[in-house]
């Protein structure tokens, strides 16, 4: 249905967009969810713009606590349906206005009646389990969307920017609903993927009230007695205990494997296998002979960049058919796995194992460092004694455990000691960890452990990388 436009009214929004963005304003049919702090300001936006039909979403009352941030909280509306008195306020602006207002929440159970065709939505909900199920809803019946993270607590309008959902930072309202769409919707994790749902967001830090009256940046000063009306927290936790496991993890695992050879006295000879032996014998004089060159590198480094993108192709089809979100390196890992193999078989490209074994080193290097450079550790003060008593029961158990059980289950010799640093290294960092402490301790006594080289990338890679992800993400899926 064409409208017919207010030329006096909104002469000045044609004078910007011209006749024809005029016209397509008052065609326009947009949805407001959440009528709100955010919300009401947008819907007054939408109607002092032409926009010829706007839909309303709002169960809540206007309260005298609104005034200082909603728009329609005047004297005289307190107590009334925010939705009706939004109504009536866009019909004063714009009395050709088609105003449906509905006083009701969208939640999952409603959306099927109330979210059905619209040329676009804007969310404004403050509950993260309502405002994920409404962009998951949207996506998929491809309604265009926009969203709005959190605005209290913020007092600088120049750090307001739009960028996508899955691309927003310091902002918690958007990071929880960012995991529950992964969580609940399948939506992508990979952090350069694109939700195709623009976010407007503050990267402002947030601001707090103390008991006392004045404000303060951290949560932690707020005190007891004190609620937020906006989510809380920075999300950085998880990263300083990774990172703390990381560091664990490197500096334990090959100390613990000398102790345990030199307290039991343990003959440094690993078990020898002749085949393993003969392909050992065979690789070393390979390695002797063999020289890294220019040409080789940049073959080798082609077929890593082609396994990453094949990788990544991969894992969307796997997303996008079966449902099945996997981490991004996953795929990259199956297509190497399989080229690999093919490539012994057949002959195609030709890559020494040398080459290989180069450039993994170097990588290893490059995240080895990258890892302690990204450490913080003056973000664990805050974090206070009872985080640290966890992290440091957790260095606790795992050095009982590989001591007392895992070094008597595997042997109890040099193969045993060195499979221990590879699990210290697993258990309280990653599989680079896990090779790192493996390879010190071999290199300090010069002998090394095929079993140990072979059990451990094989358990921490690719089966639990390429097993134990897939088969955990089916089963969220297939019963959540």
């Amino acid at each position: 249905m064409v409208m017919q436009v207010d030329e006096q009214r909104f002469g000045g929004i044609g004078r910007l967009y011209g006749r024809e963005g005029l016209q397509r304003l008052a065609d326009s049919h947009v949805a407001v969810v959440g009528i709100g702090g955010v919300g009401s300001w947008a819907a007054e936006a939408l109607a002092r713009s032409g926009v010829g039909e706007i839909s309303l979403f709002d169960l809540d009352d206007v309260c005298v606590t609104n005034t200082n941030r909603q728009v329609h909280a005047i004297e005289g509306s307190v107590g009334k349906a925010k939705v009706e008195v939004m109504a009536a306020r866009i019909l004063a602006i714009n009395p050709a206005c088609r105003v449906h207002a509905v006083a009701d929440f969208v939640t999952r159970e409603t959306m099927a009646e109330y979210i059905v065709d619209f040329d676009y939505l804007i969310d404004c909900i403050d509950s993260v389990a309502a405002k994920a199920a409404l962009i998951a809803w949207c996506k998929r019946r491809k309604i265009p969307v926009i969203t709005t993270g959190g605005a209290g607590g913020q007092v600088d309008p120049t750090q307001i920017q739009v960028a996508d959902l899955n691309k927003t930072f310091n902002d918690p309202l958007a990071a929880k609903v960012r995991s529950t769409l992964r969580r609940d919707y399948n939506f992508s994790r990979t952090p350069g993927r694109t939700y195709s749902v623009p976010c407007v967001f503050s990267s402002e830090q947030l601001r707090y009230p103390k008991p006392d009256g004045t404000v303060c940046q951290s949560k932690s000063f707020v005190g007891e007695g004190v609620k937020l009306d906006c989510a809380g927290g920075f999300g950085a936790v998880m990263m300083v205990t990774a990172t703390f496991g990381m560091v664990a993890g490197g500096l334990l695992g090959s100390p613990v494997a000398r102790w345990l050879i030199e307290r039991n006295r343990l003959p440094v000879q690993a078990e020898s296998d002749n085949r393993l032996e003969a392909l050992g014998q065979q690789e070393r004089r390979q390695h002797a002979a063999a020289t890294l060159d220019g040409n080789l590198l940049l073959r080798l480094l082609t077929c890593v960049l082609l396994v990453m993108v094949l990788g990544f192709w991969l894992g969307d089809a796997l997303e996008e058919r079966l449902g099945l979100v996997l981490p991004s390196y996953v795929g990259a890992m199956f297509i190497a796995i399989v080229l690999r193999n093919l490539d012994d078989r057949l002959g195609w490209l030709r890559i020494p194992d040398h080459a290989v074994g180069t450039l993994g080193d170097v990588c290893l290097g490059i995240f080895l460092t990258m890892a302690m450079m990204s450490l913080k550790f003056w973000e664990l003060e805050n974090l206070g004694l009872p985080l640290l008593g966890v992290l440091f029961i957790q260095v606790a158990v795992l050095l009982l455990l590989t001591i007392f059980v895992l070094f008597r289950l595997l042997g109890r010799n040099y193969d045993a000691a060195v499979l221990c640093a590879g699990f210290l290294g697993h258990g309280l960092g990653a599989t680079p960890n896990a090779v790192a402490n493996m390879g010190a301790v071999c290199e300090h006594y010069r002998v090394f452990s095929h079993k140990a080289f072979i059990i451990v990338p094989l358990c921490g890679a690719v089966l639990i990388d390429l097993v134990a992800i897939p088969a955990i993400t089916w089963f969220i899926n297939a019963f959540s």
